[in-house]
């Protein structure tokens, strides 16, 4: 296997964010004037624990770091036209390394490029979470002793996310809270919001919930029409240590026909040769049952009615209980539990996840705040 790793190119990888204030304006209150980031050399090399196809690998790039700087690193490794990961990593210590990613069995490249700003004019980083907790942490109720909801716990104090996003939280909700606070300092302590109101609640009772260590300036009023309710969406403005603020939002959407299973189904299927238990089309209707109307009213109505013409990033996370789209395209195809299962270069079951990265659903971010795309987990 060959890779080739080319000369690296810097870039203005910000530019579009941290365009600088004209000369004459007057400053905008709660906002900062930015200045283009500033290329930077670079080195970097692939640490792998093989050199052929299905070896992982990382990228680490070293740049110098100068004082009172932040450098934002940028890796992206393609076959071709094909990205095969994508990364980026801000740092105050020069050197930094990329998440893991296998090599496939073409030629690879690896693209570096370096950035450096002052740290006045970086963002705020944010730690993110999301993660359905099975019925309140129970495994839907197998579990009695109340052992998993303290593991549970425990897990969330070591991986400290600044902003967690819970679906089915079923009445763990203020224990969970409680967990999360106790023996922690003033200062670095939870503030959680339950978004799932008494007249959307499930058999389980409440759904999503919203915590968070940032301030939390305003909770949206319960959203409900034809296709969603509090159950599915809701969220709150958090404020940022500099001032500005992002709008958050813990979402859920339908679970009956979940994509995992009929694609799963199919790529076995498709490996061994056996008949096809349904068509590409009906796999594809399993997320227009009700799925896709929600995603629509999600992204097109409720958020819209929350944040107005608001620019301030928007962070989503939750269960759209769909497969990501962009696994599942023939570039994957012969990946691990695929099975060839492409469509003939269609996406299969993954509209709904598909309809959520579109550019007119995906909000802008504002300098002050990092980004994060909505989680199909």
């Amino acid at each position: 296997m060959r890779r080739s790793v080319p000369s690296m190119a810097a870039a203005l990888v910000l530019a579009g964010l941290l365009a600088p204030a004209p000369a004459a304006a007057d400053p905008v209150p709660g906002r900062i004037a930015y200045r283009p980031a500033v290329p930077v050399p670079a080195t970097y090399r692939l640490d792998c624990d093989g050199d052929r196809p299905g070896s992982t690998c990382t990228v680490v790039t070293t740049a110098r770091h100068r004082l009172g700087h932040v450098e934002e690193f940028s890796t992206t490794v393609r076959s071709g036209d094909q990205v095969w990961a994508r990364d980026t990593v801000y740092s105050r210590e020069g050197q930094v390394r990329s998440r893991p990613f296998v090599l496939p069995e073409q030629d690879v490249t690896v693209d570096v490029k370096v950035s450096s700003m002052p740290e006045k004019f970086v963002g705020t980083p944010l730690r993110l979470m999301a993660w359905n907790l099975f019925v309140g942490g129970t495994i839907n109720r197998q579990e009695t002793t109340g052992e998993n909801l303290t593991q549970l716990i425990e897990y969330l104090n070591e991986v400290d996310p600044d902003v967690f996003f819970v679906v089915e939280a079923y009445g763990s909700g203020q224990k969970i809270l409680d967990g999360l606070n106790a023996g922690r300092a003033a200062d670095d302590r939870f503030s959680a919001v339950q978004l799932t109101t008494p007249e959307d609640y499930s058999v389980n009772g409440d759904n999503l919930w919203l915590y968070t260590k940032l301030e939390i300036e305003k909770v949206y009023p319960r959203y409900a029409d034809a296709d969603i309710s509090s159950f599915n969406l809701g969220g709150a403005r958090l404020g940022l240590p500099n001032g500005q603020h992002v709008h958050a939002f813990s979402l859920w959407t339908w679970h009956d026909g979940p994509a995992r299973h009929d694609s799963h189904d199919a790529a076995i299927q498709n490996l061994f040769g056996l008949p096809r238990t349904k068509t590409t089309e009906q796999i594809l209707d399993n997320d227009r049952q009700r799925r896709m109307a929600m995603g629509k009213a999600i992204l097109e109505k409720a958020i819209p009615s929350f944040i107005g013409d608001d620019d301030a990033p928007v962070l989503m996370g939750g269960d759209l209980n769909a497969l990501p789209h962009e696994d599942w395209t023939a570039q994957f195809a012969n990946a691990r539990g695929h099975g060839a299962w492409c469509c003939r270069g269609r996406t299969p079951s993954c509209t709904t996840t598909r309809a959520s990265s579109t550019p007119s659903a995906t909000p802008t971010p504002t300098p002050g705040a990092t980004r994060a795309a909505p989680s199909a987990r």
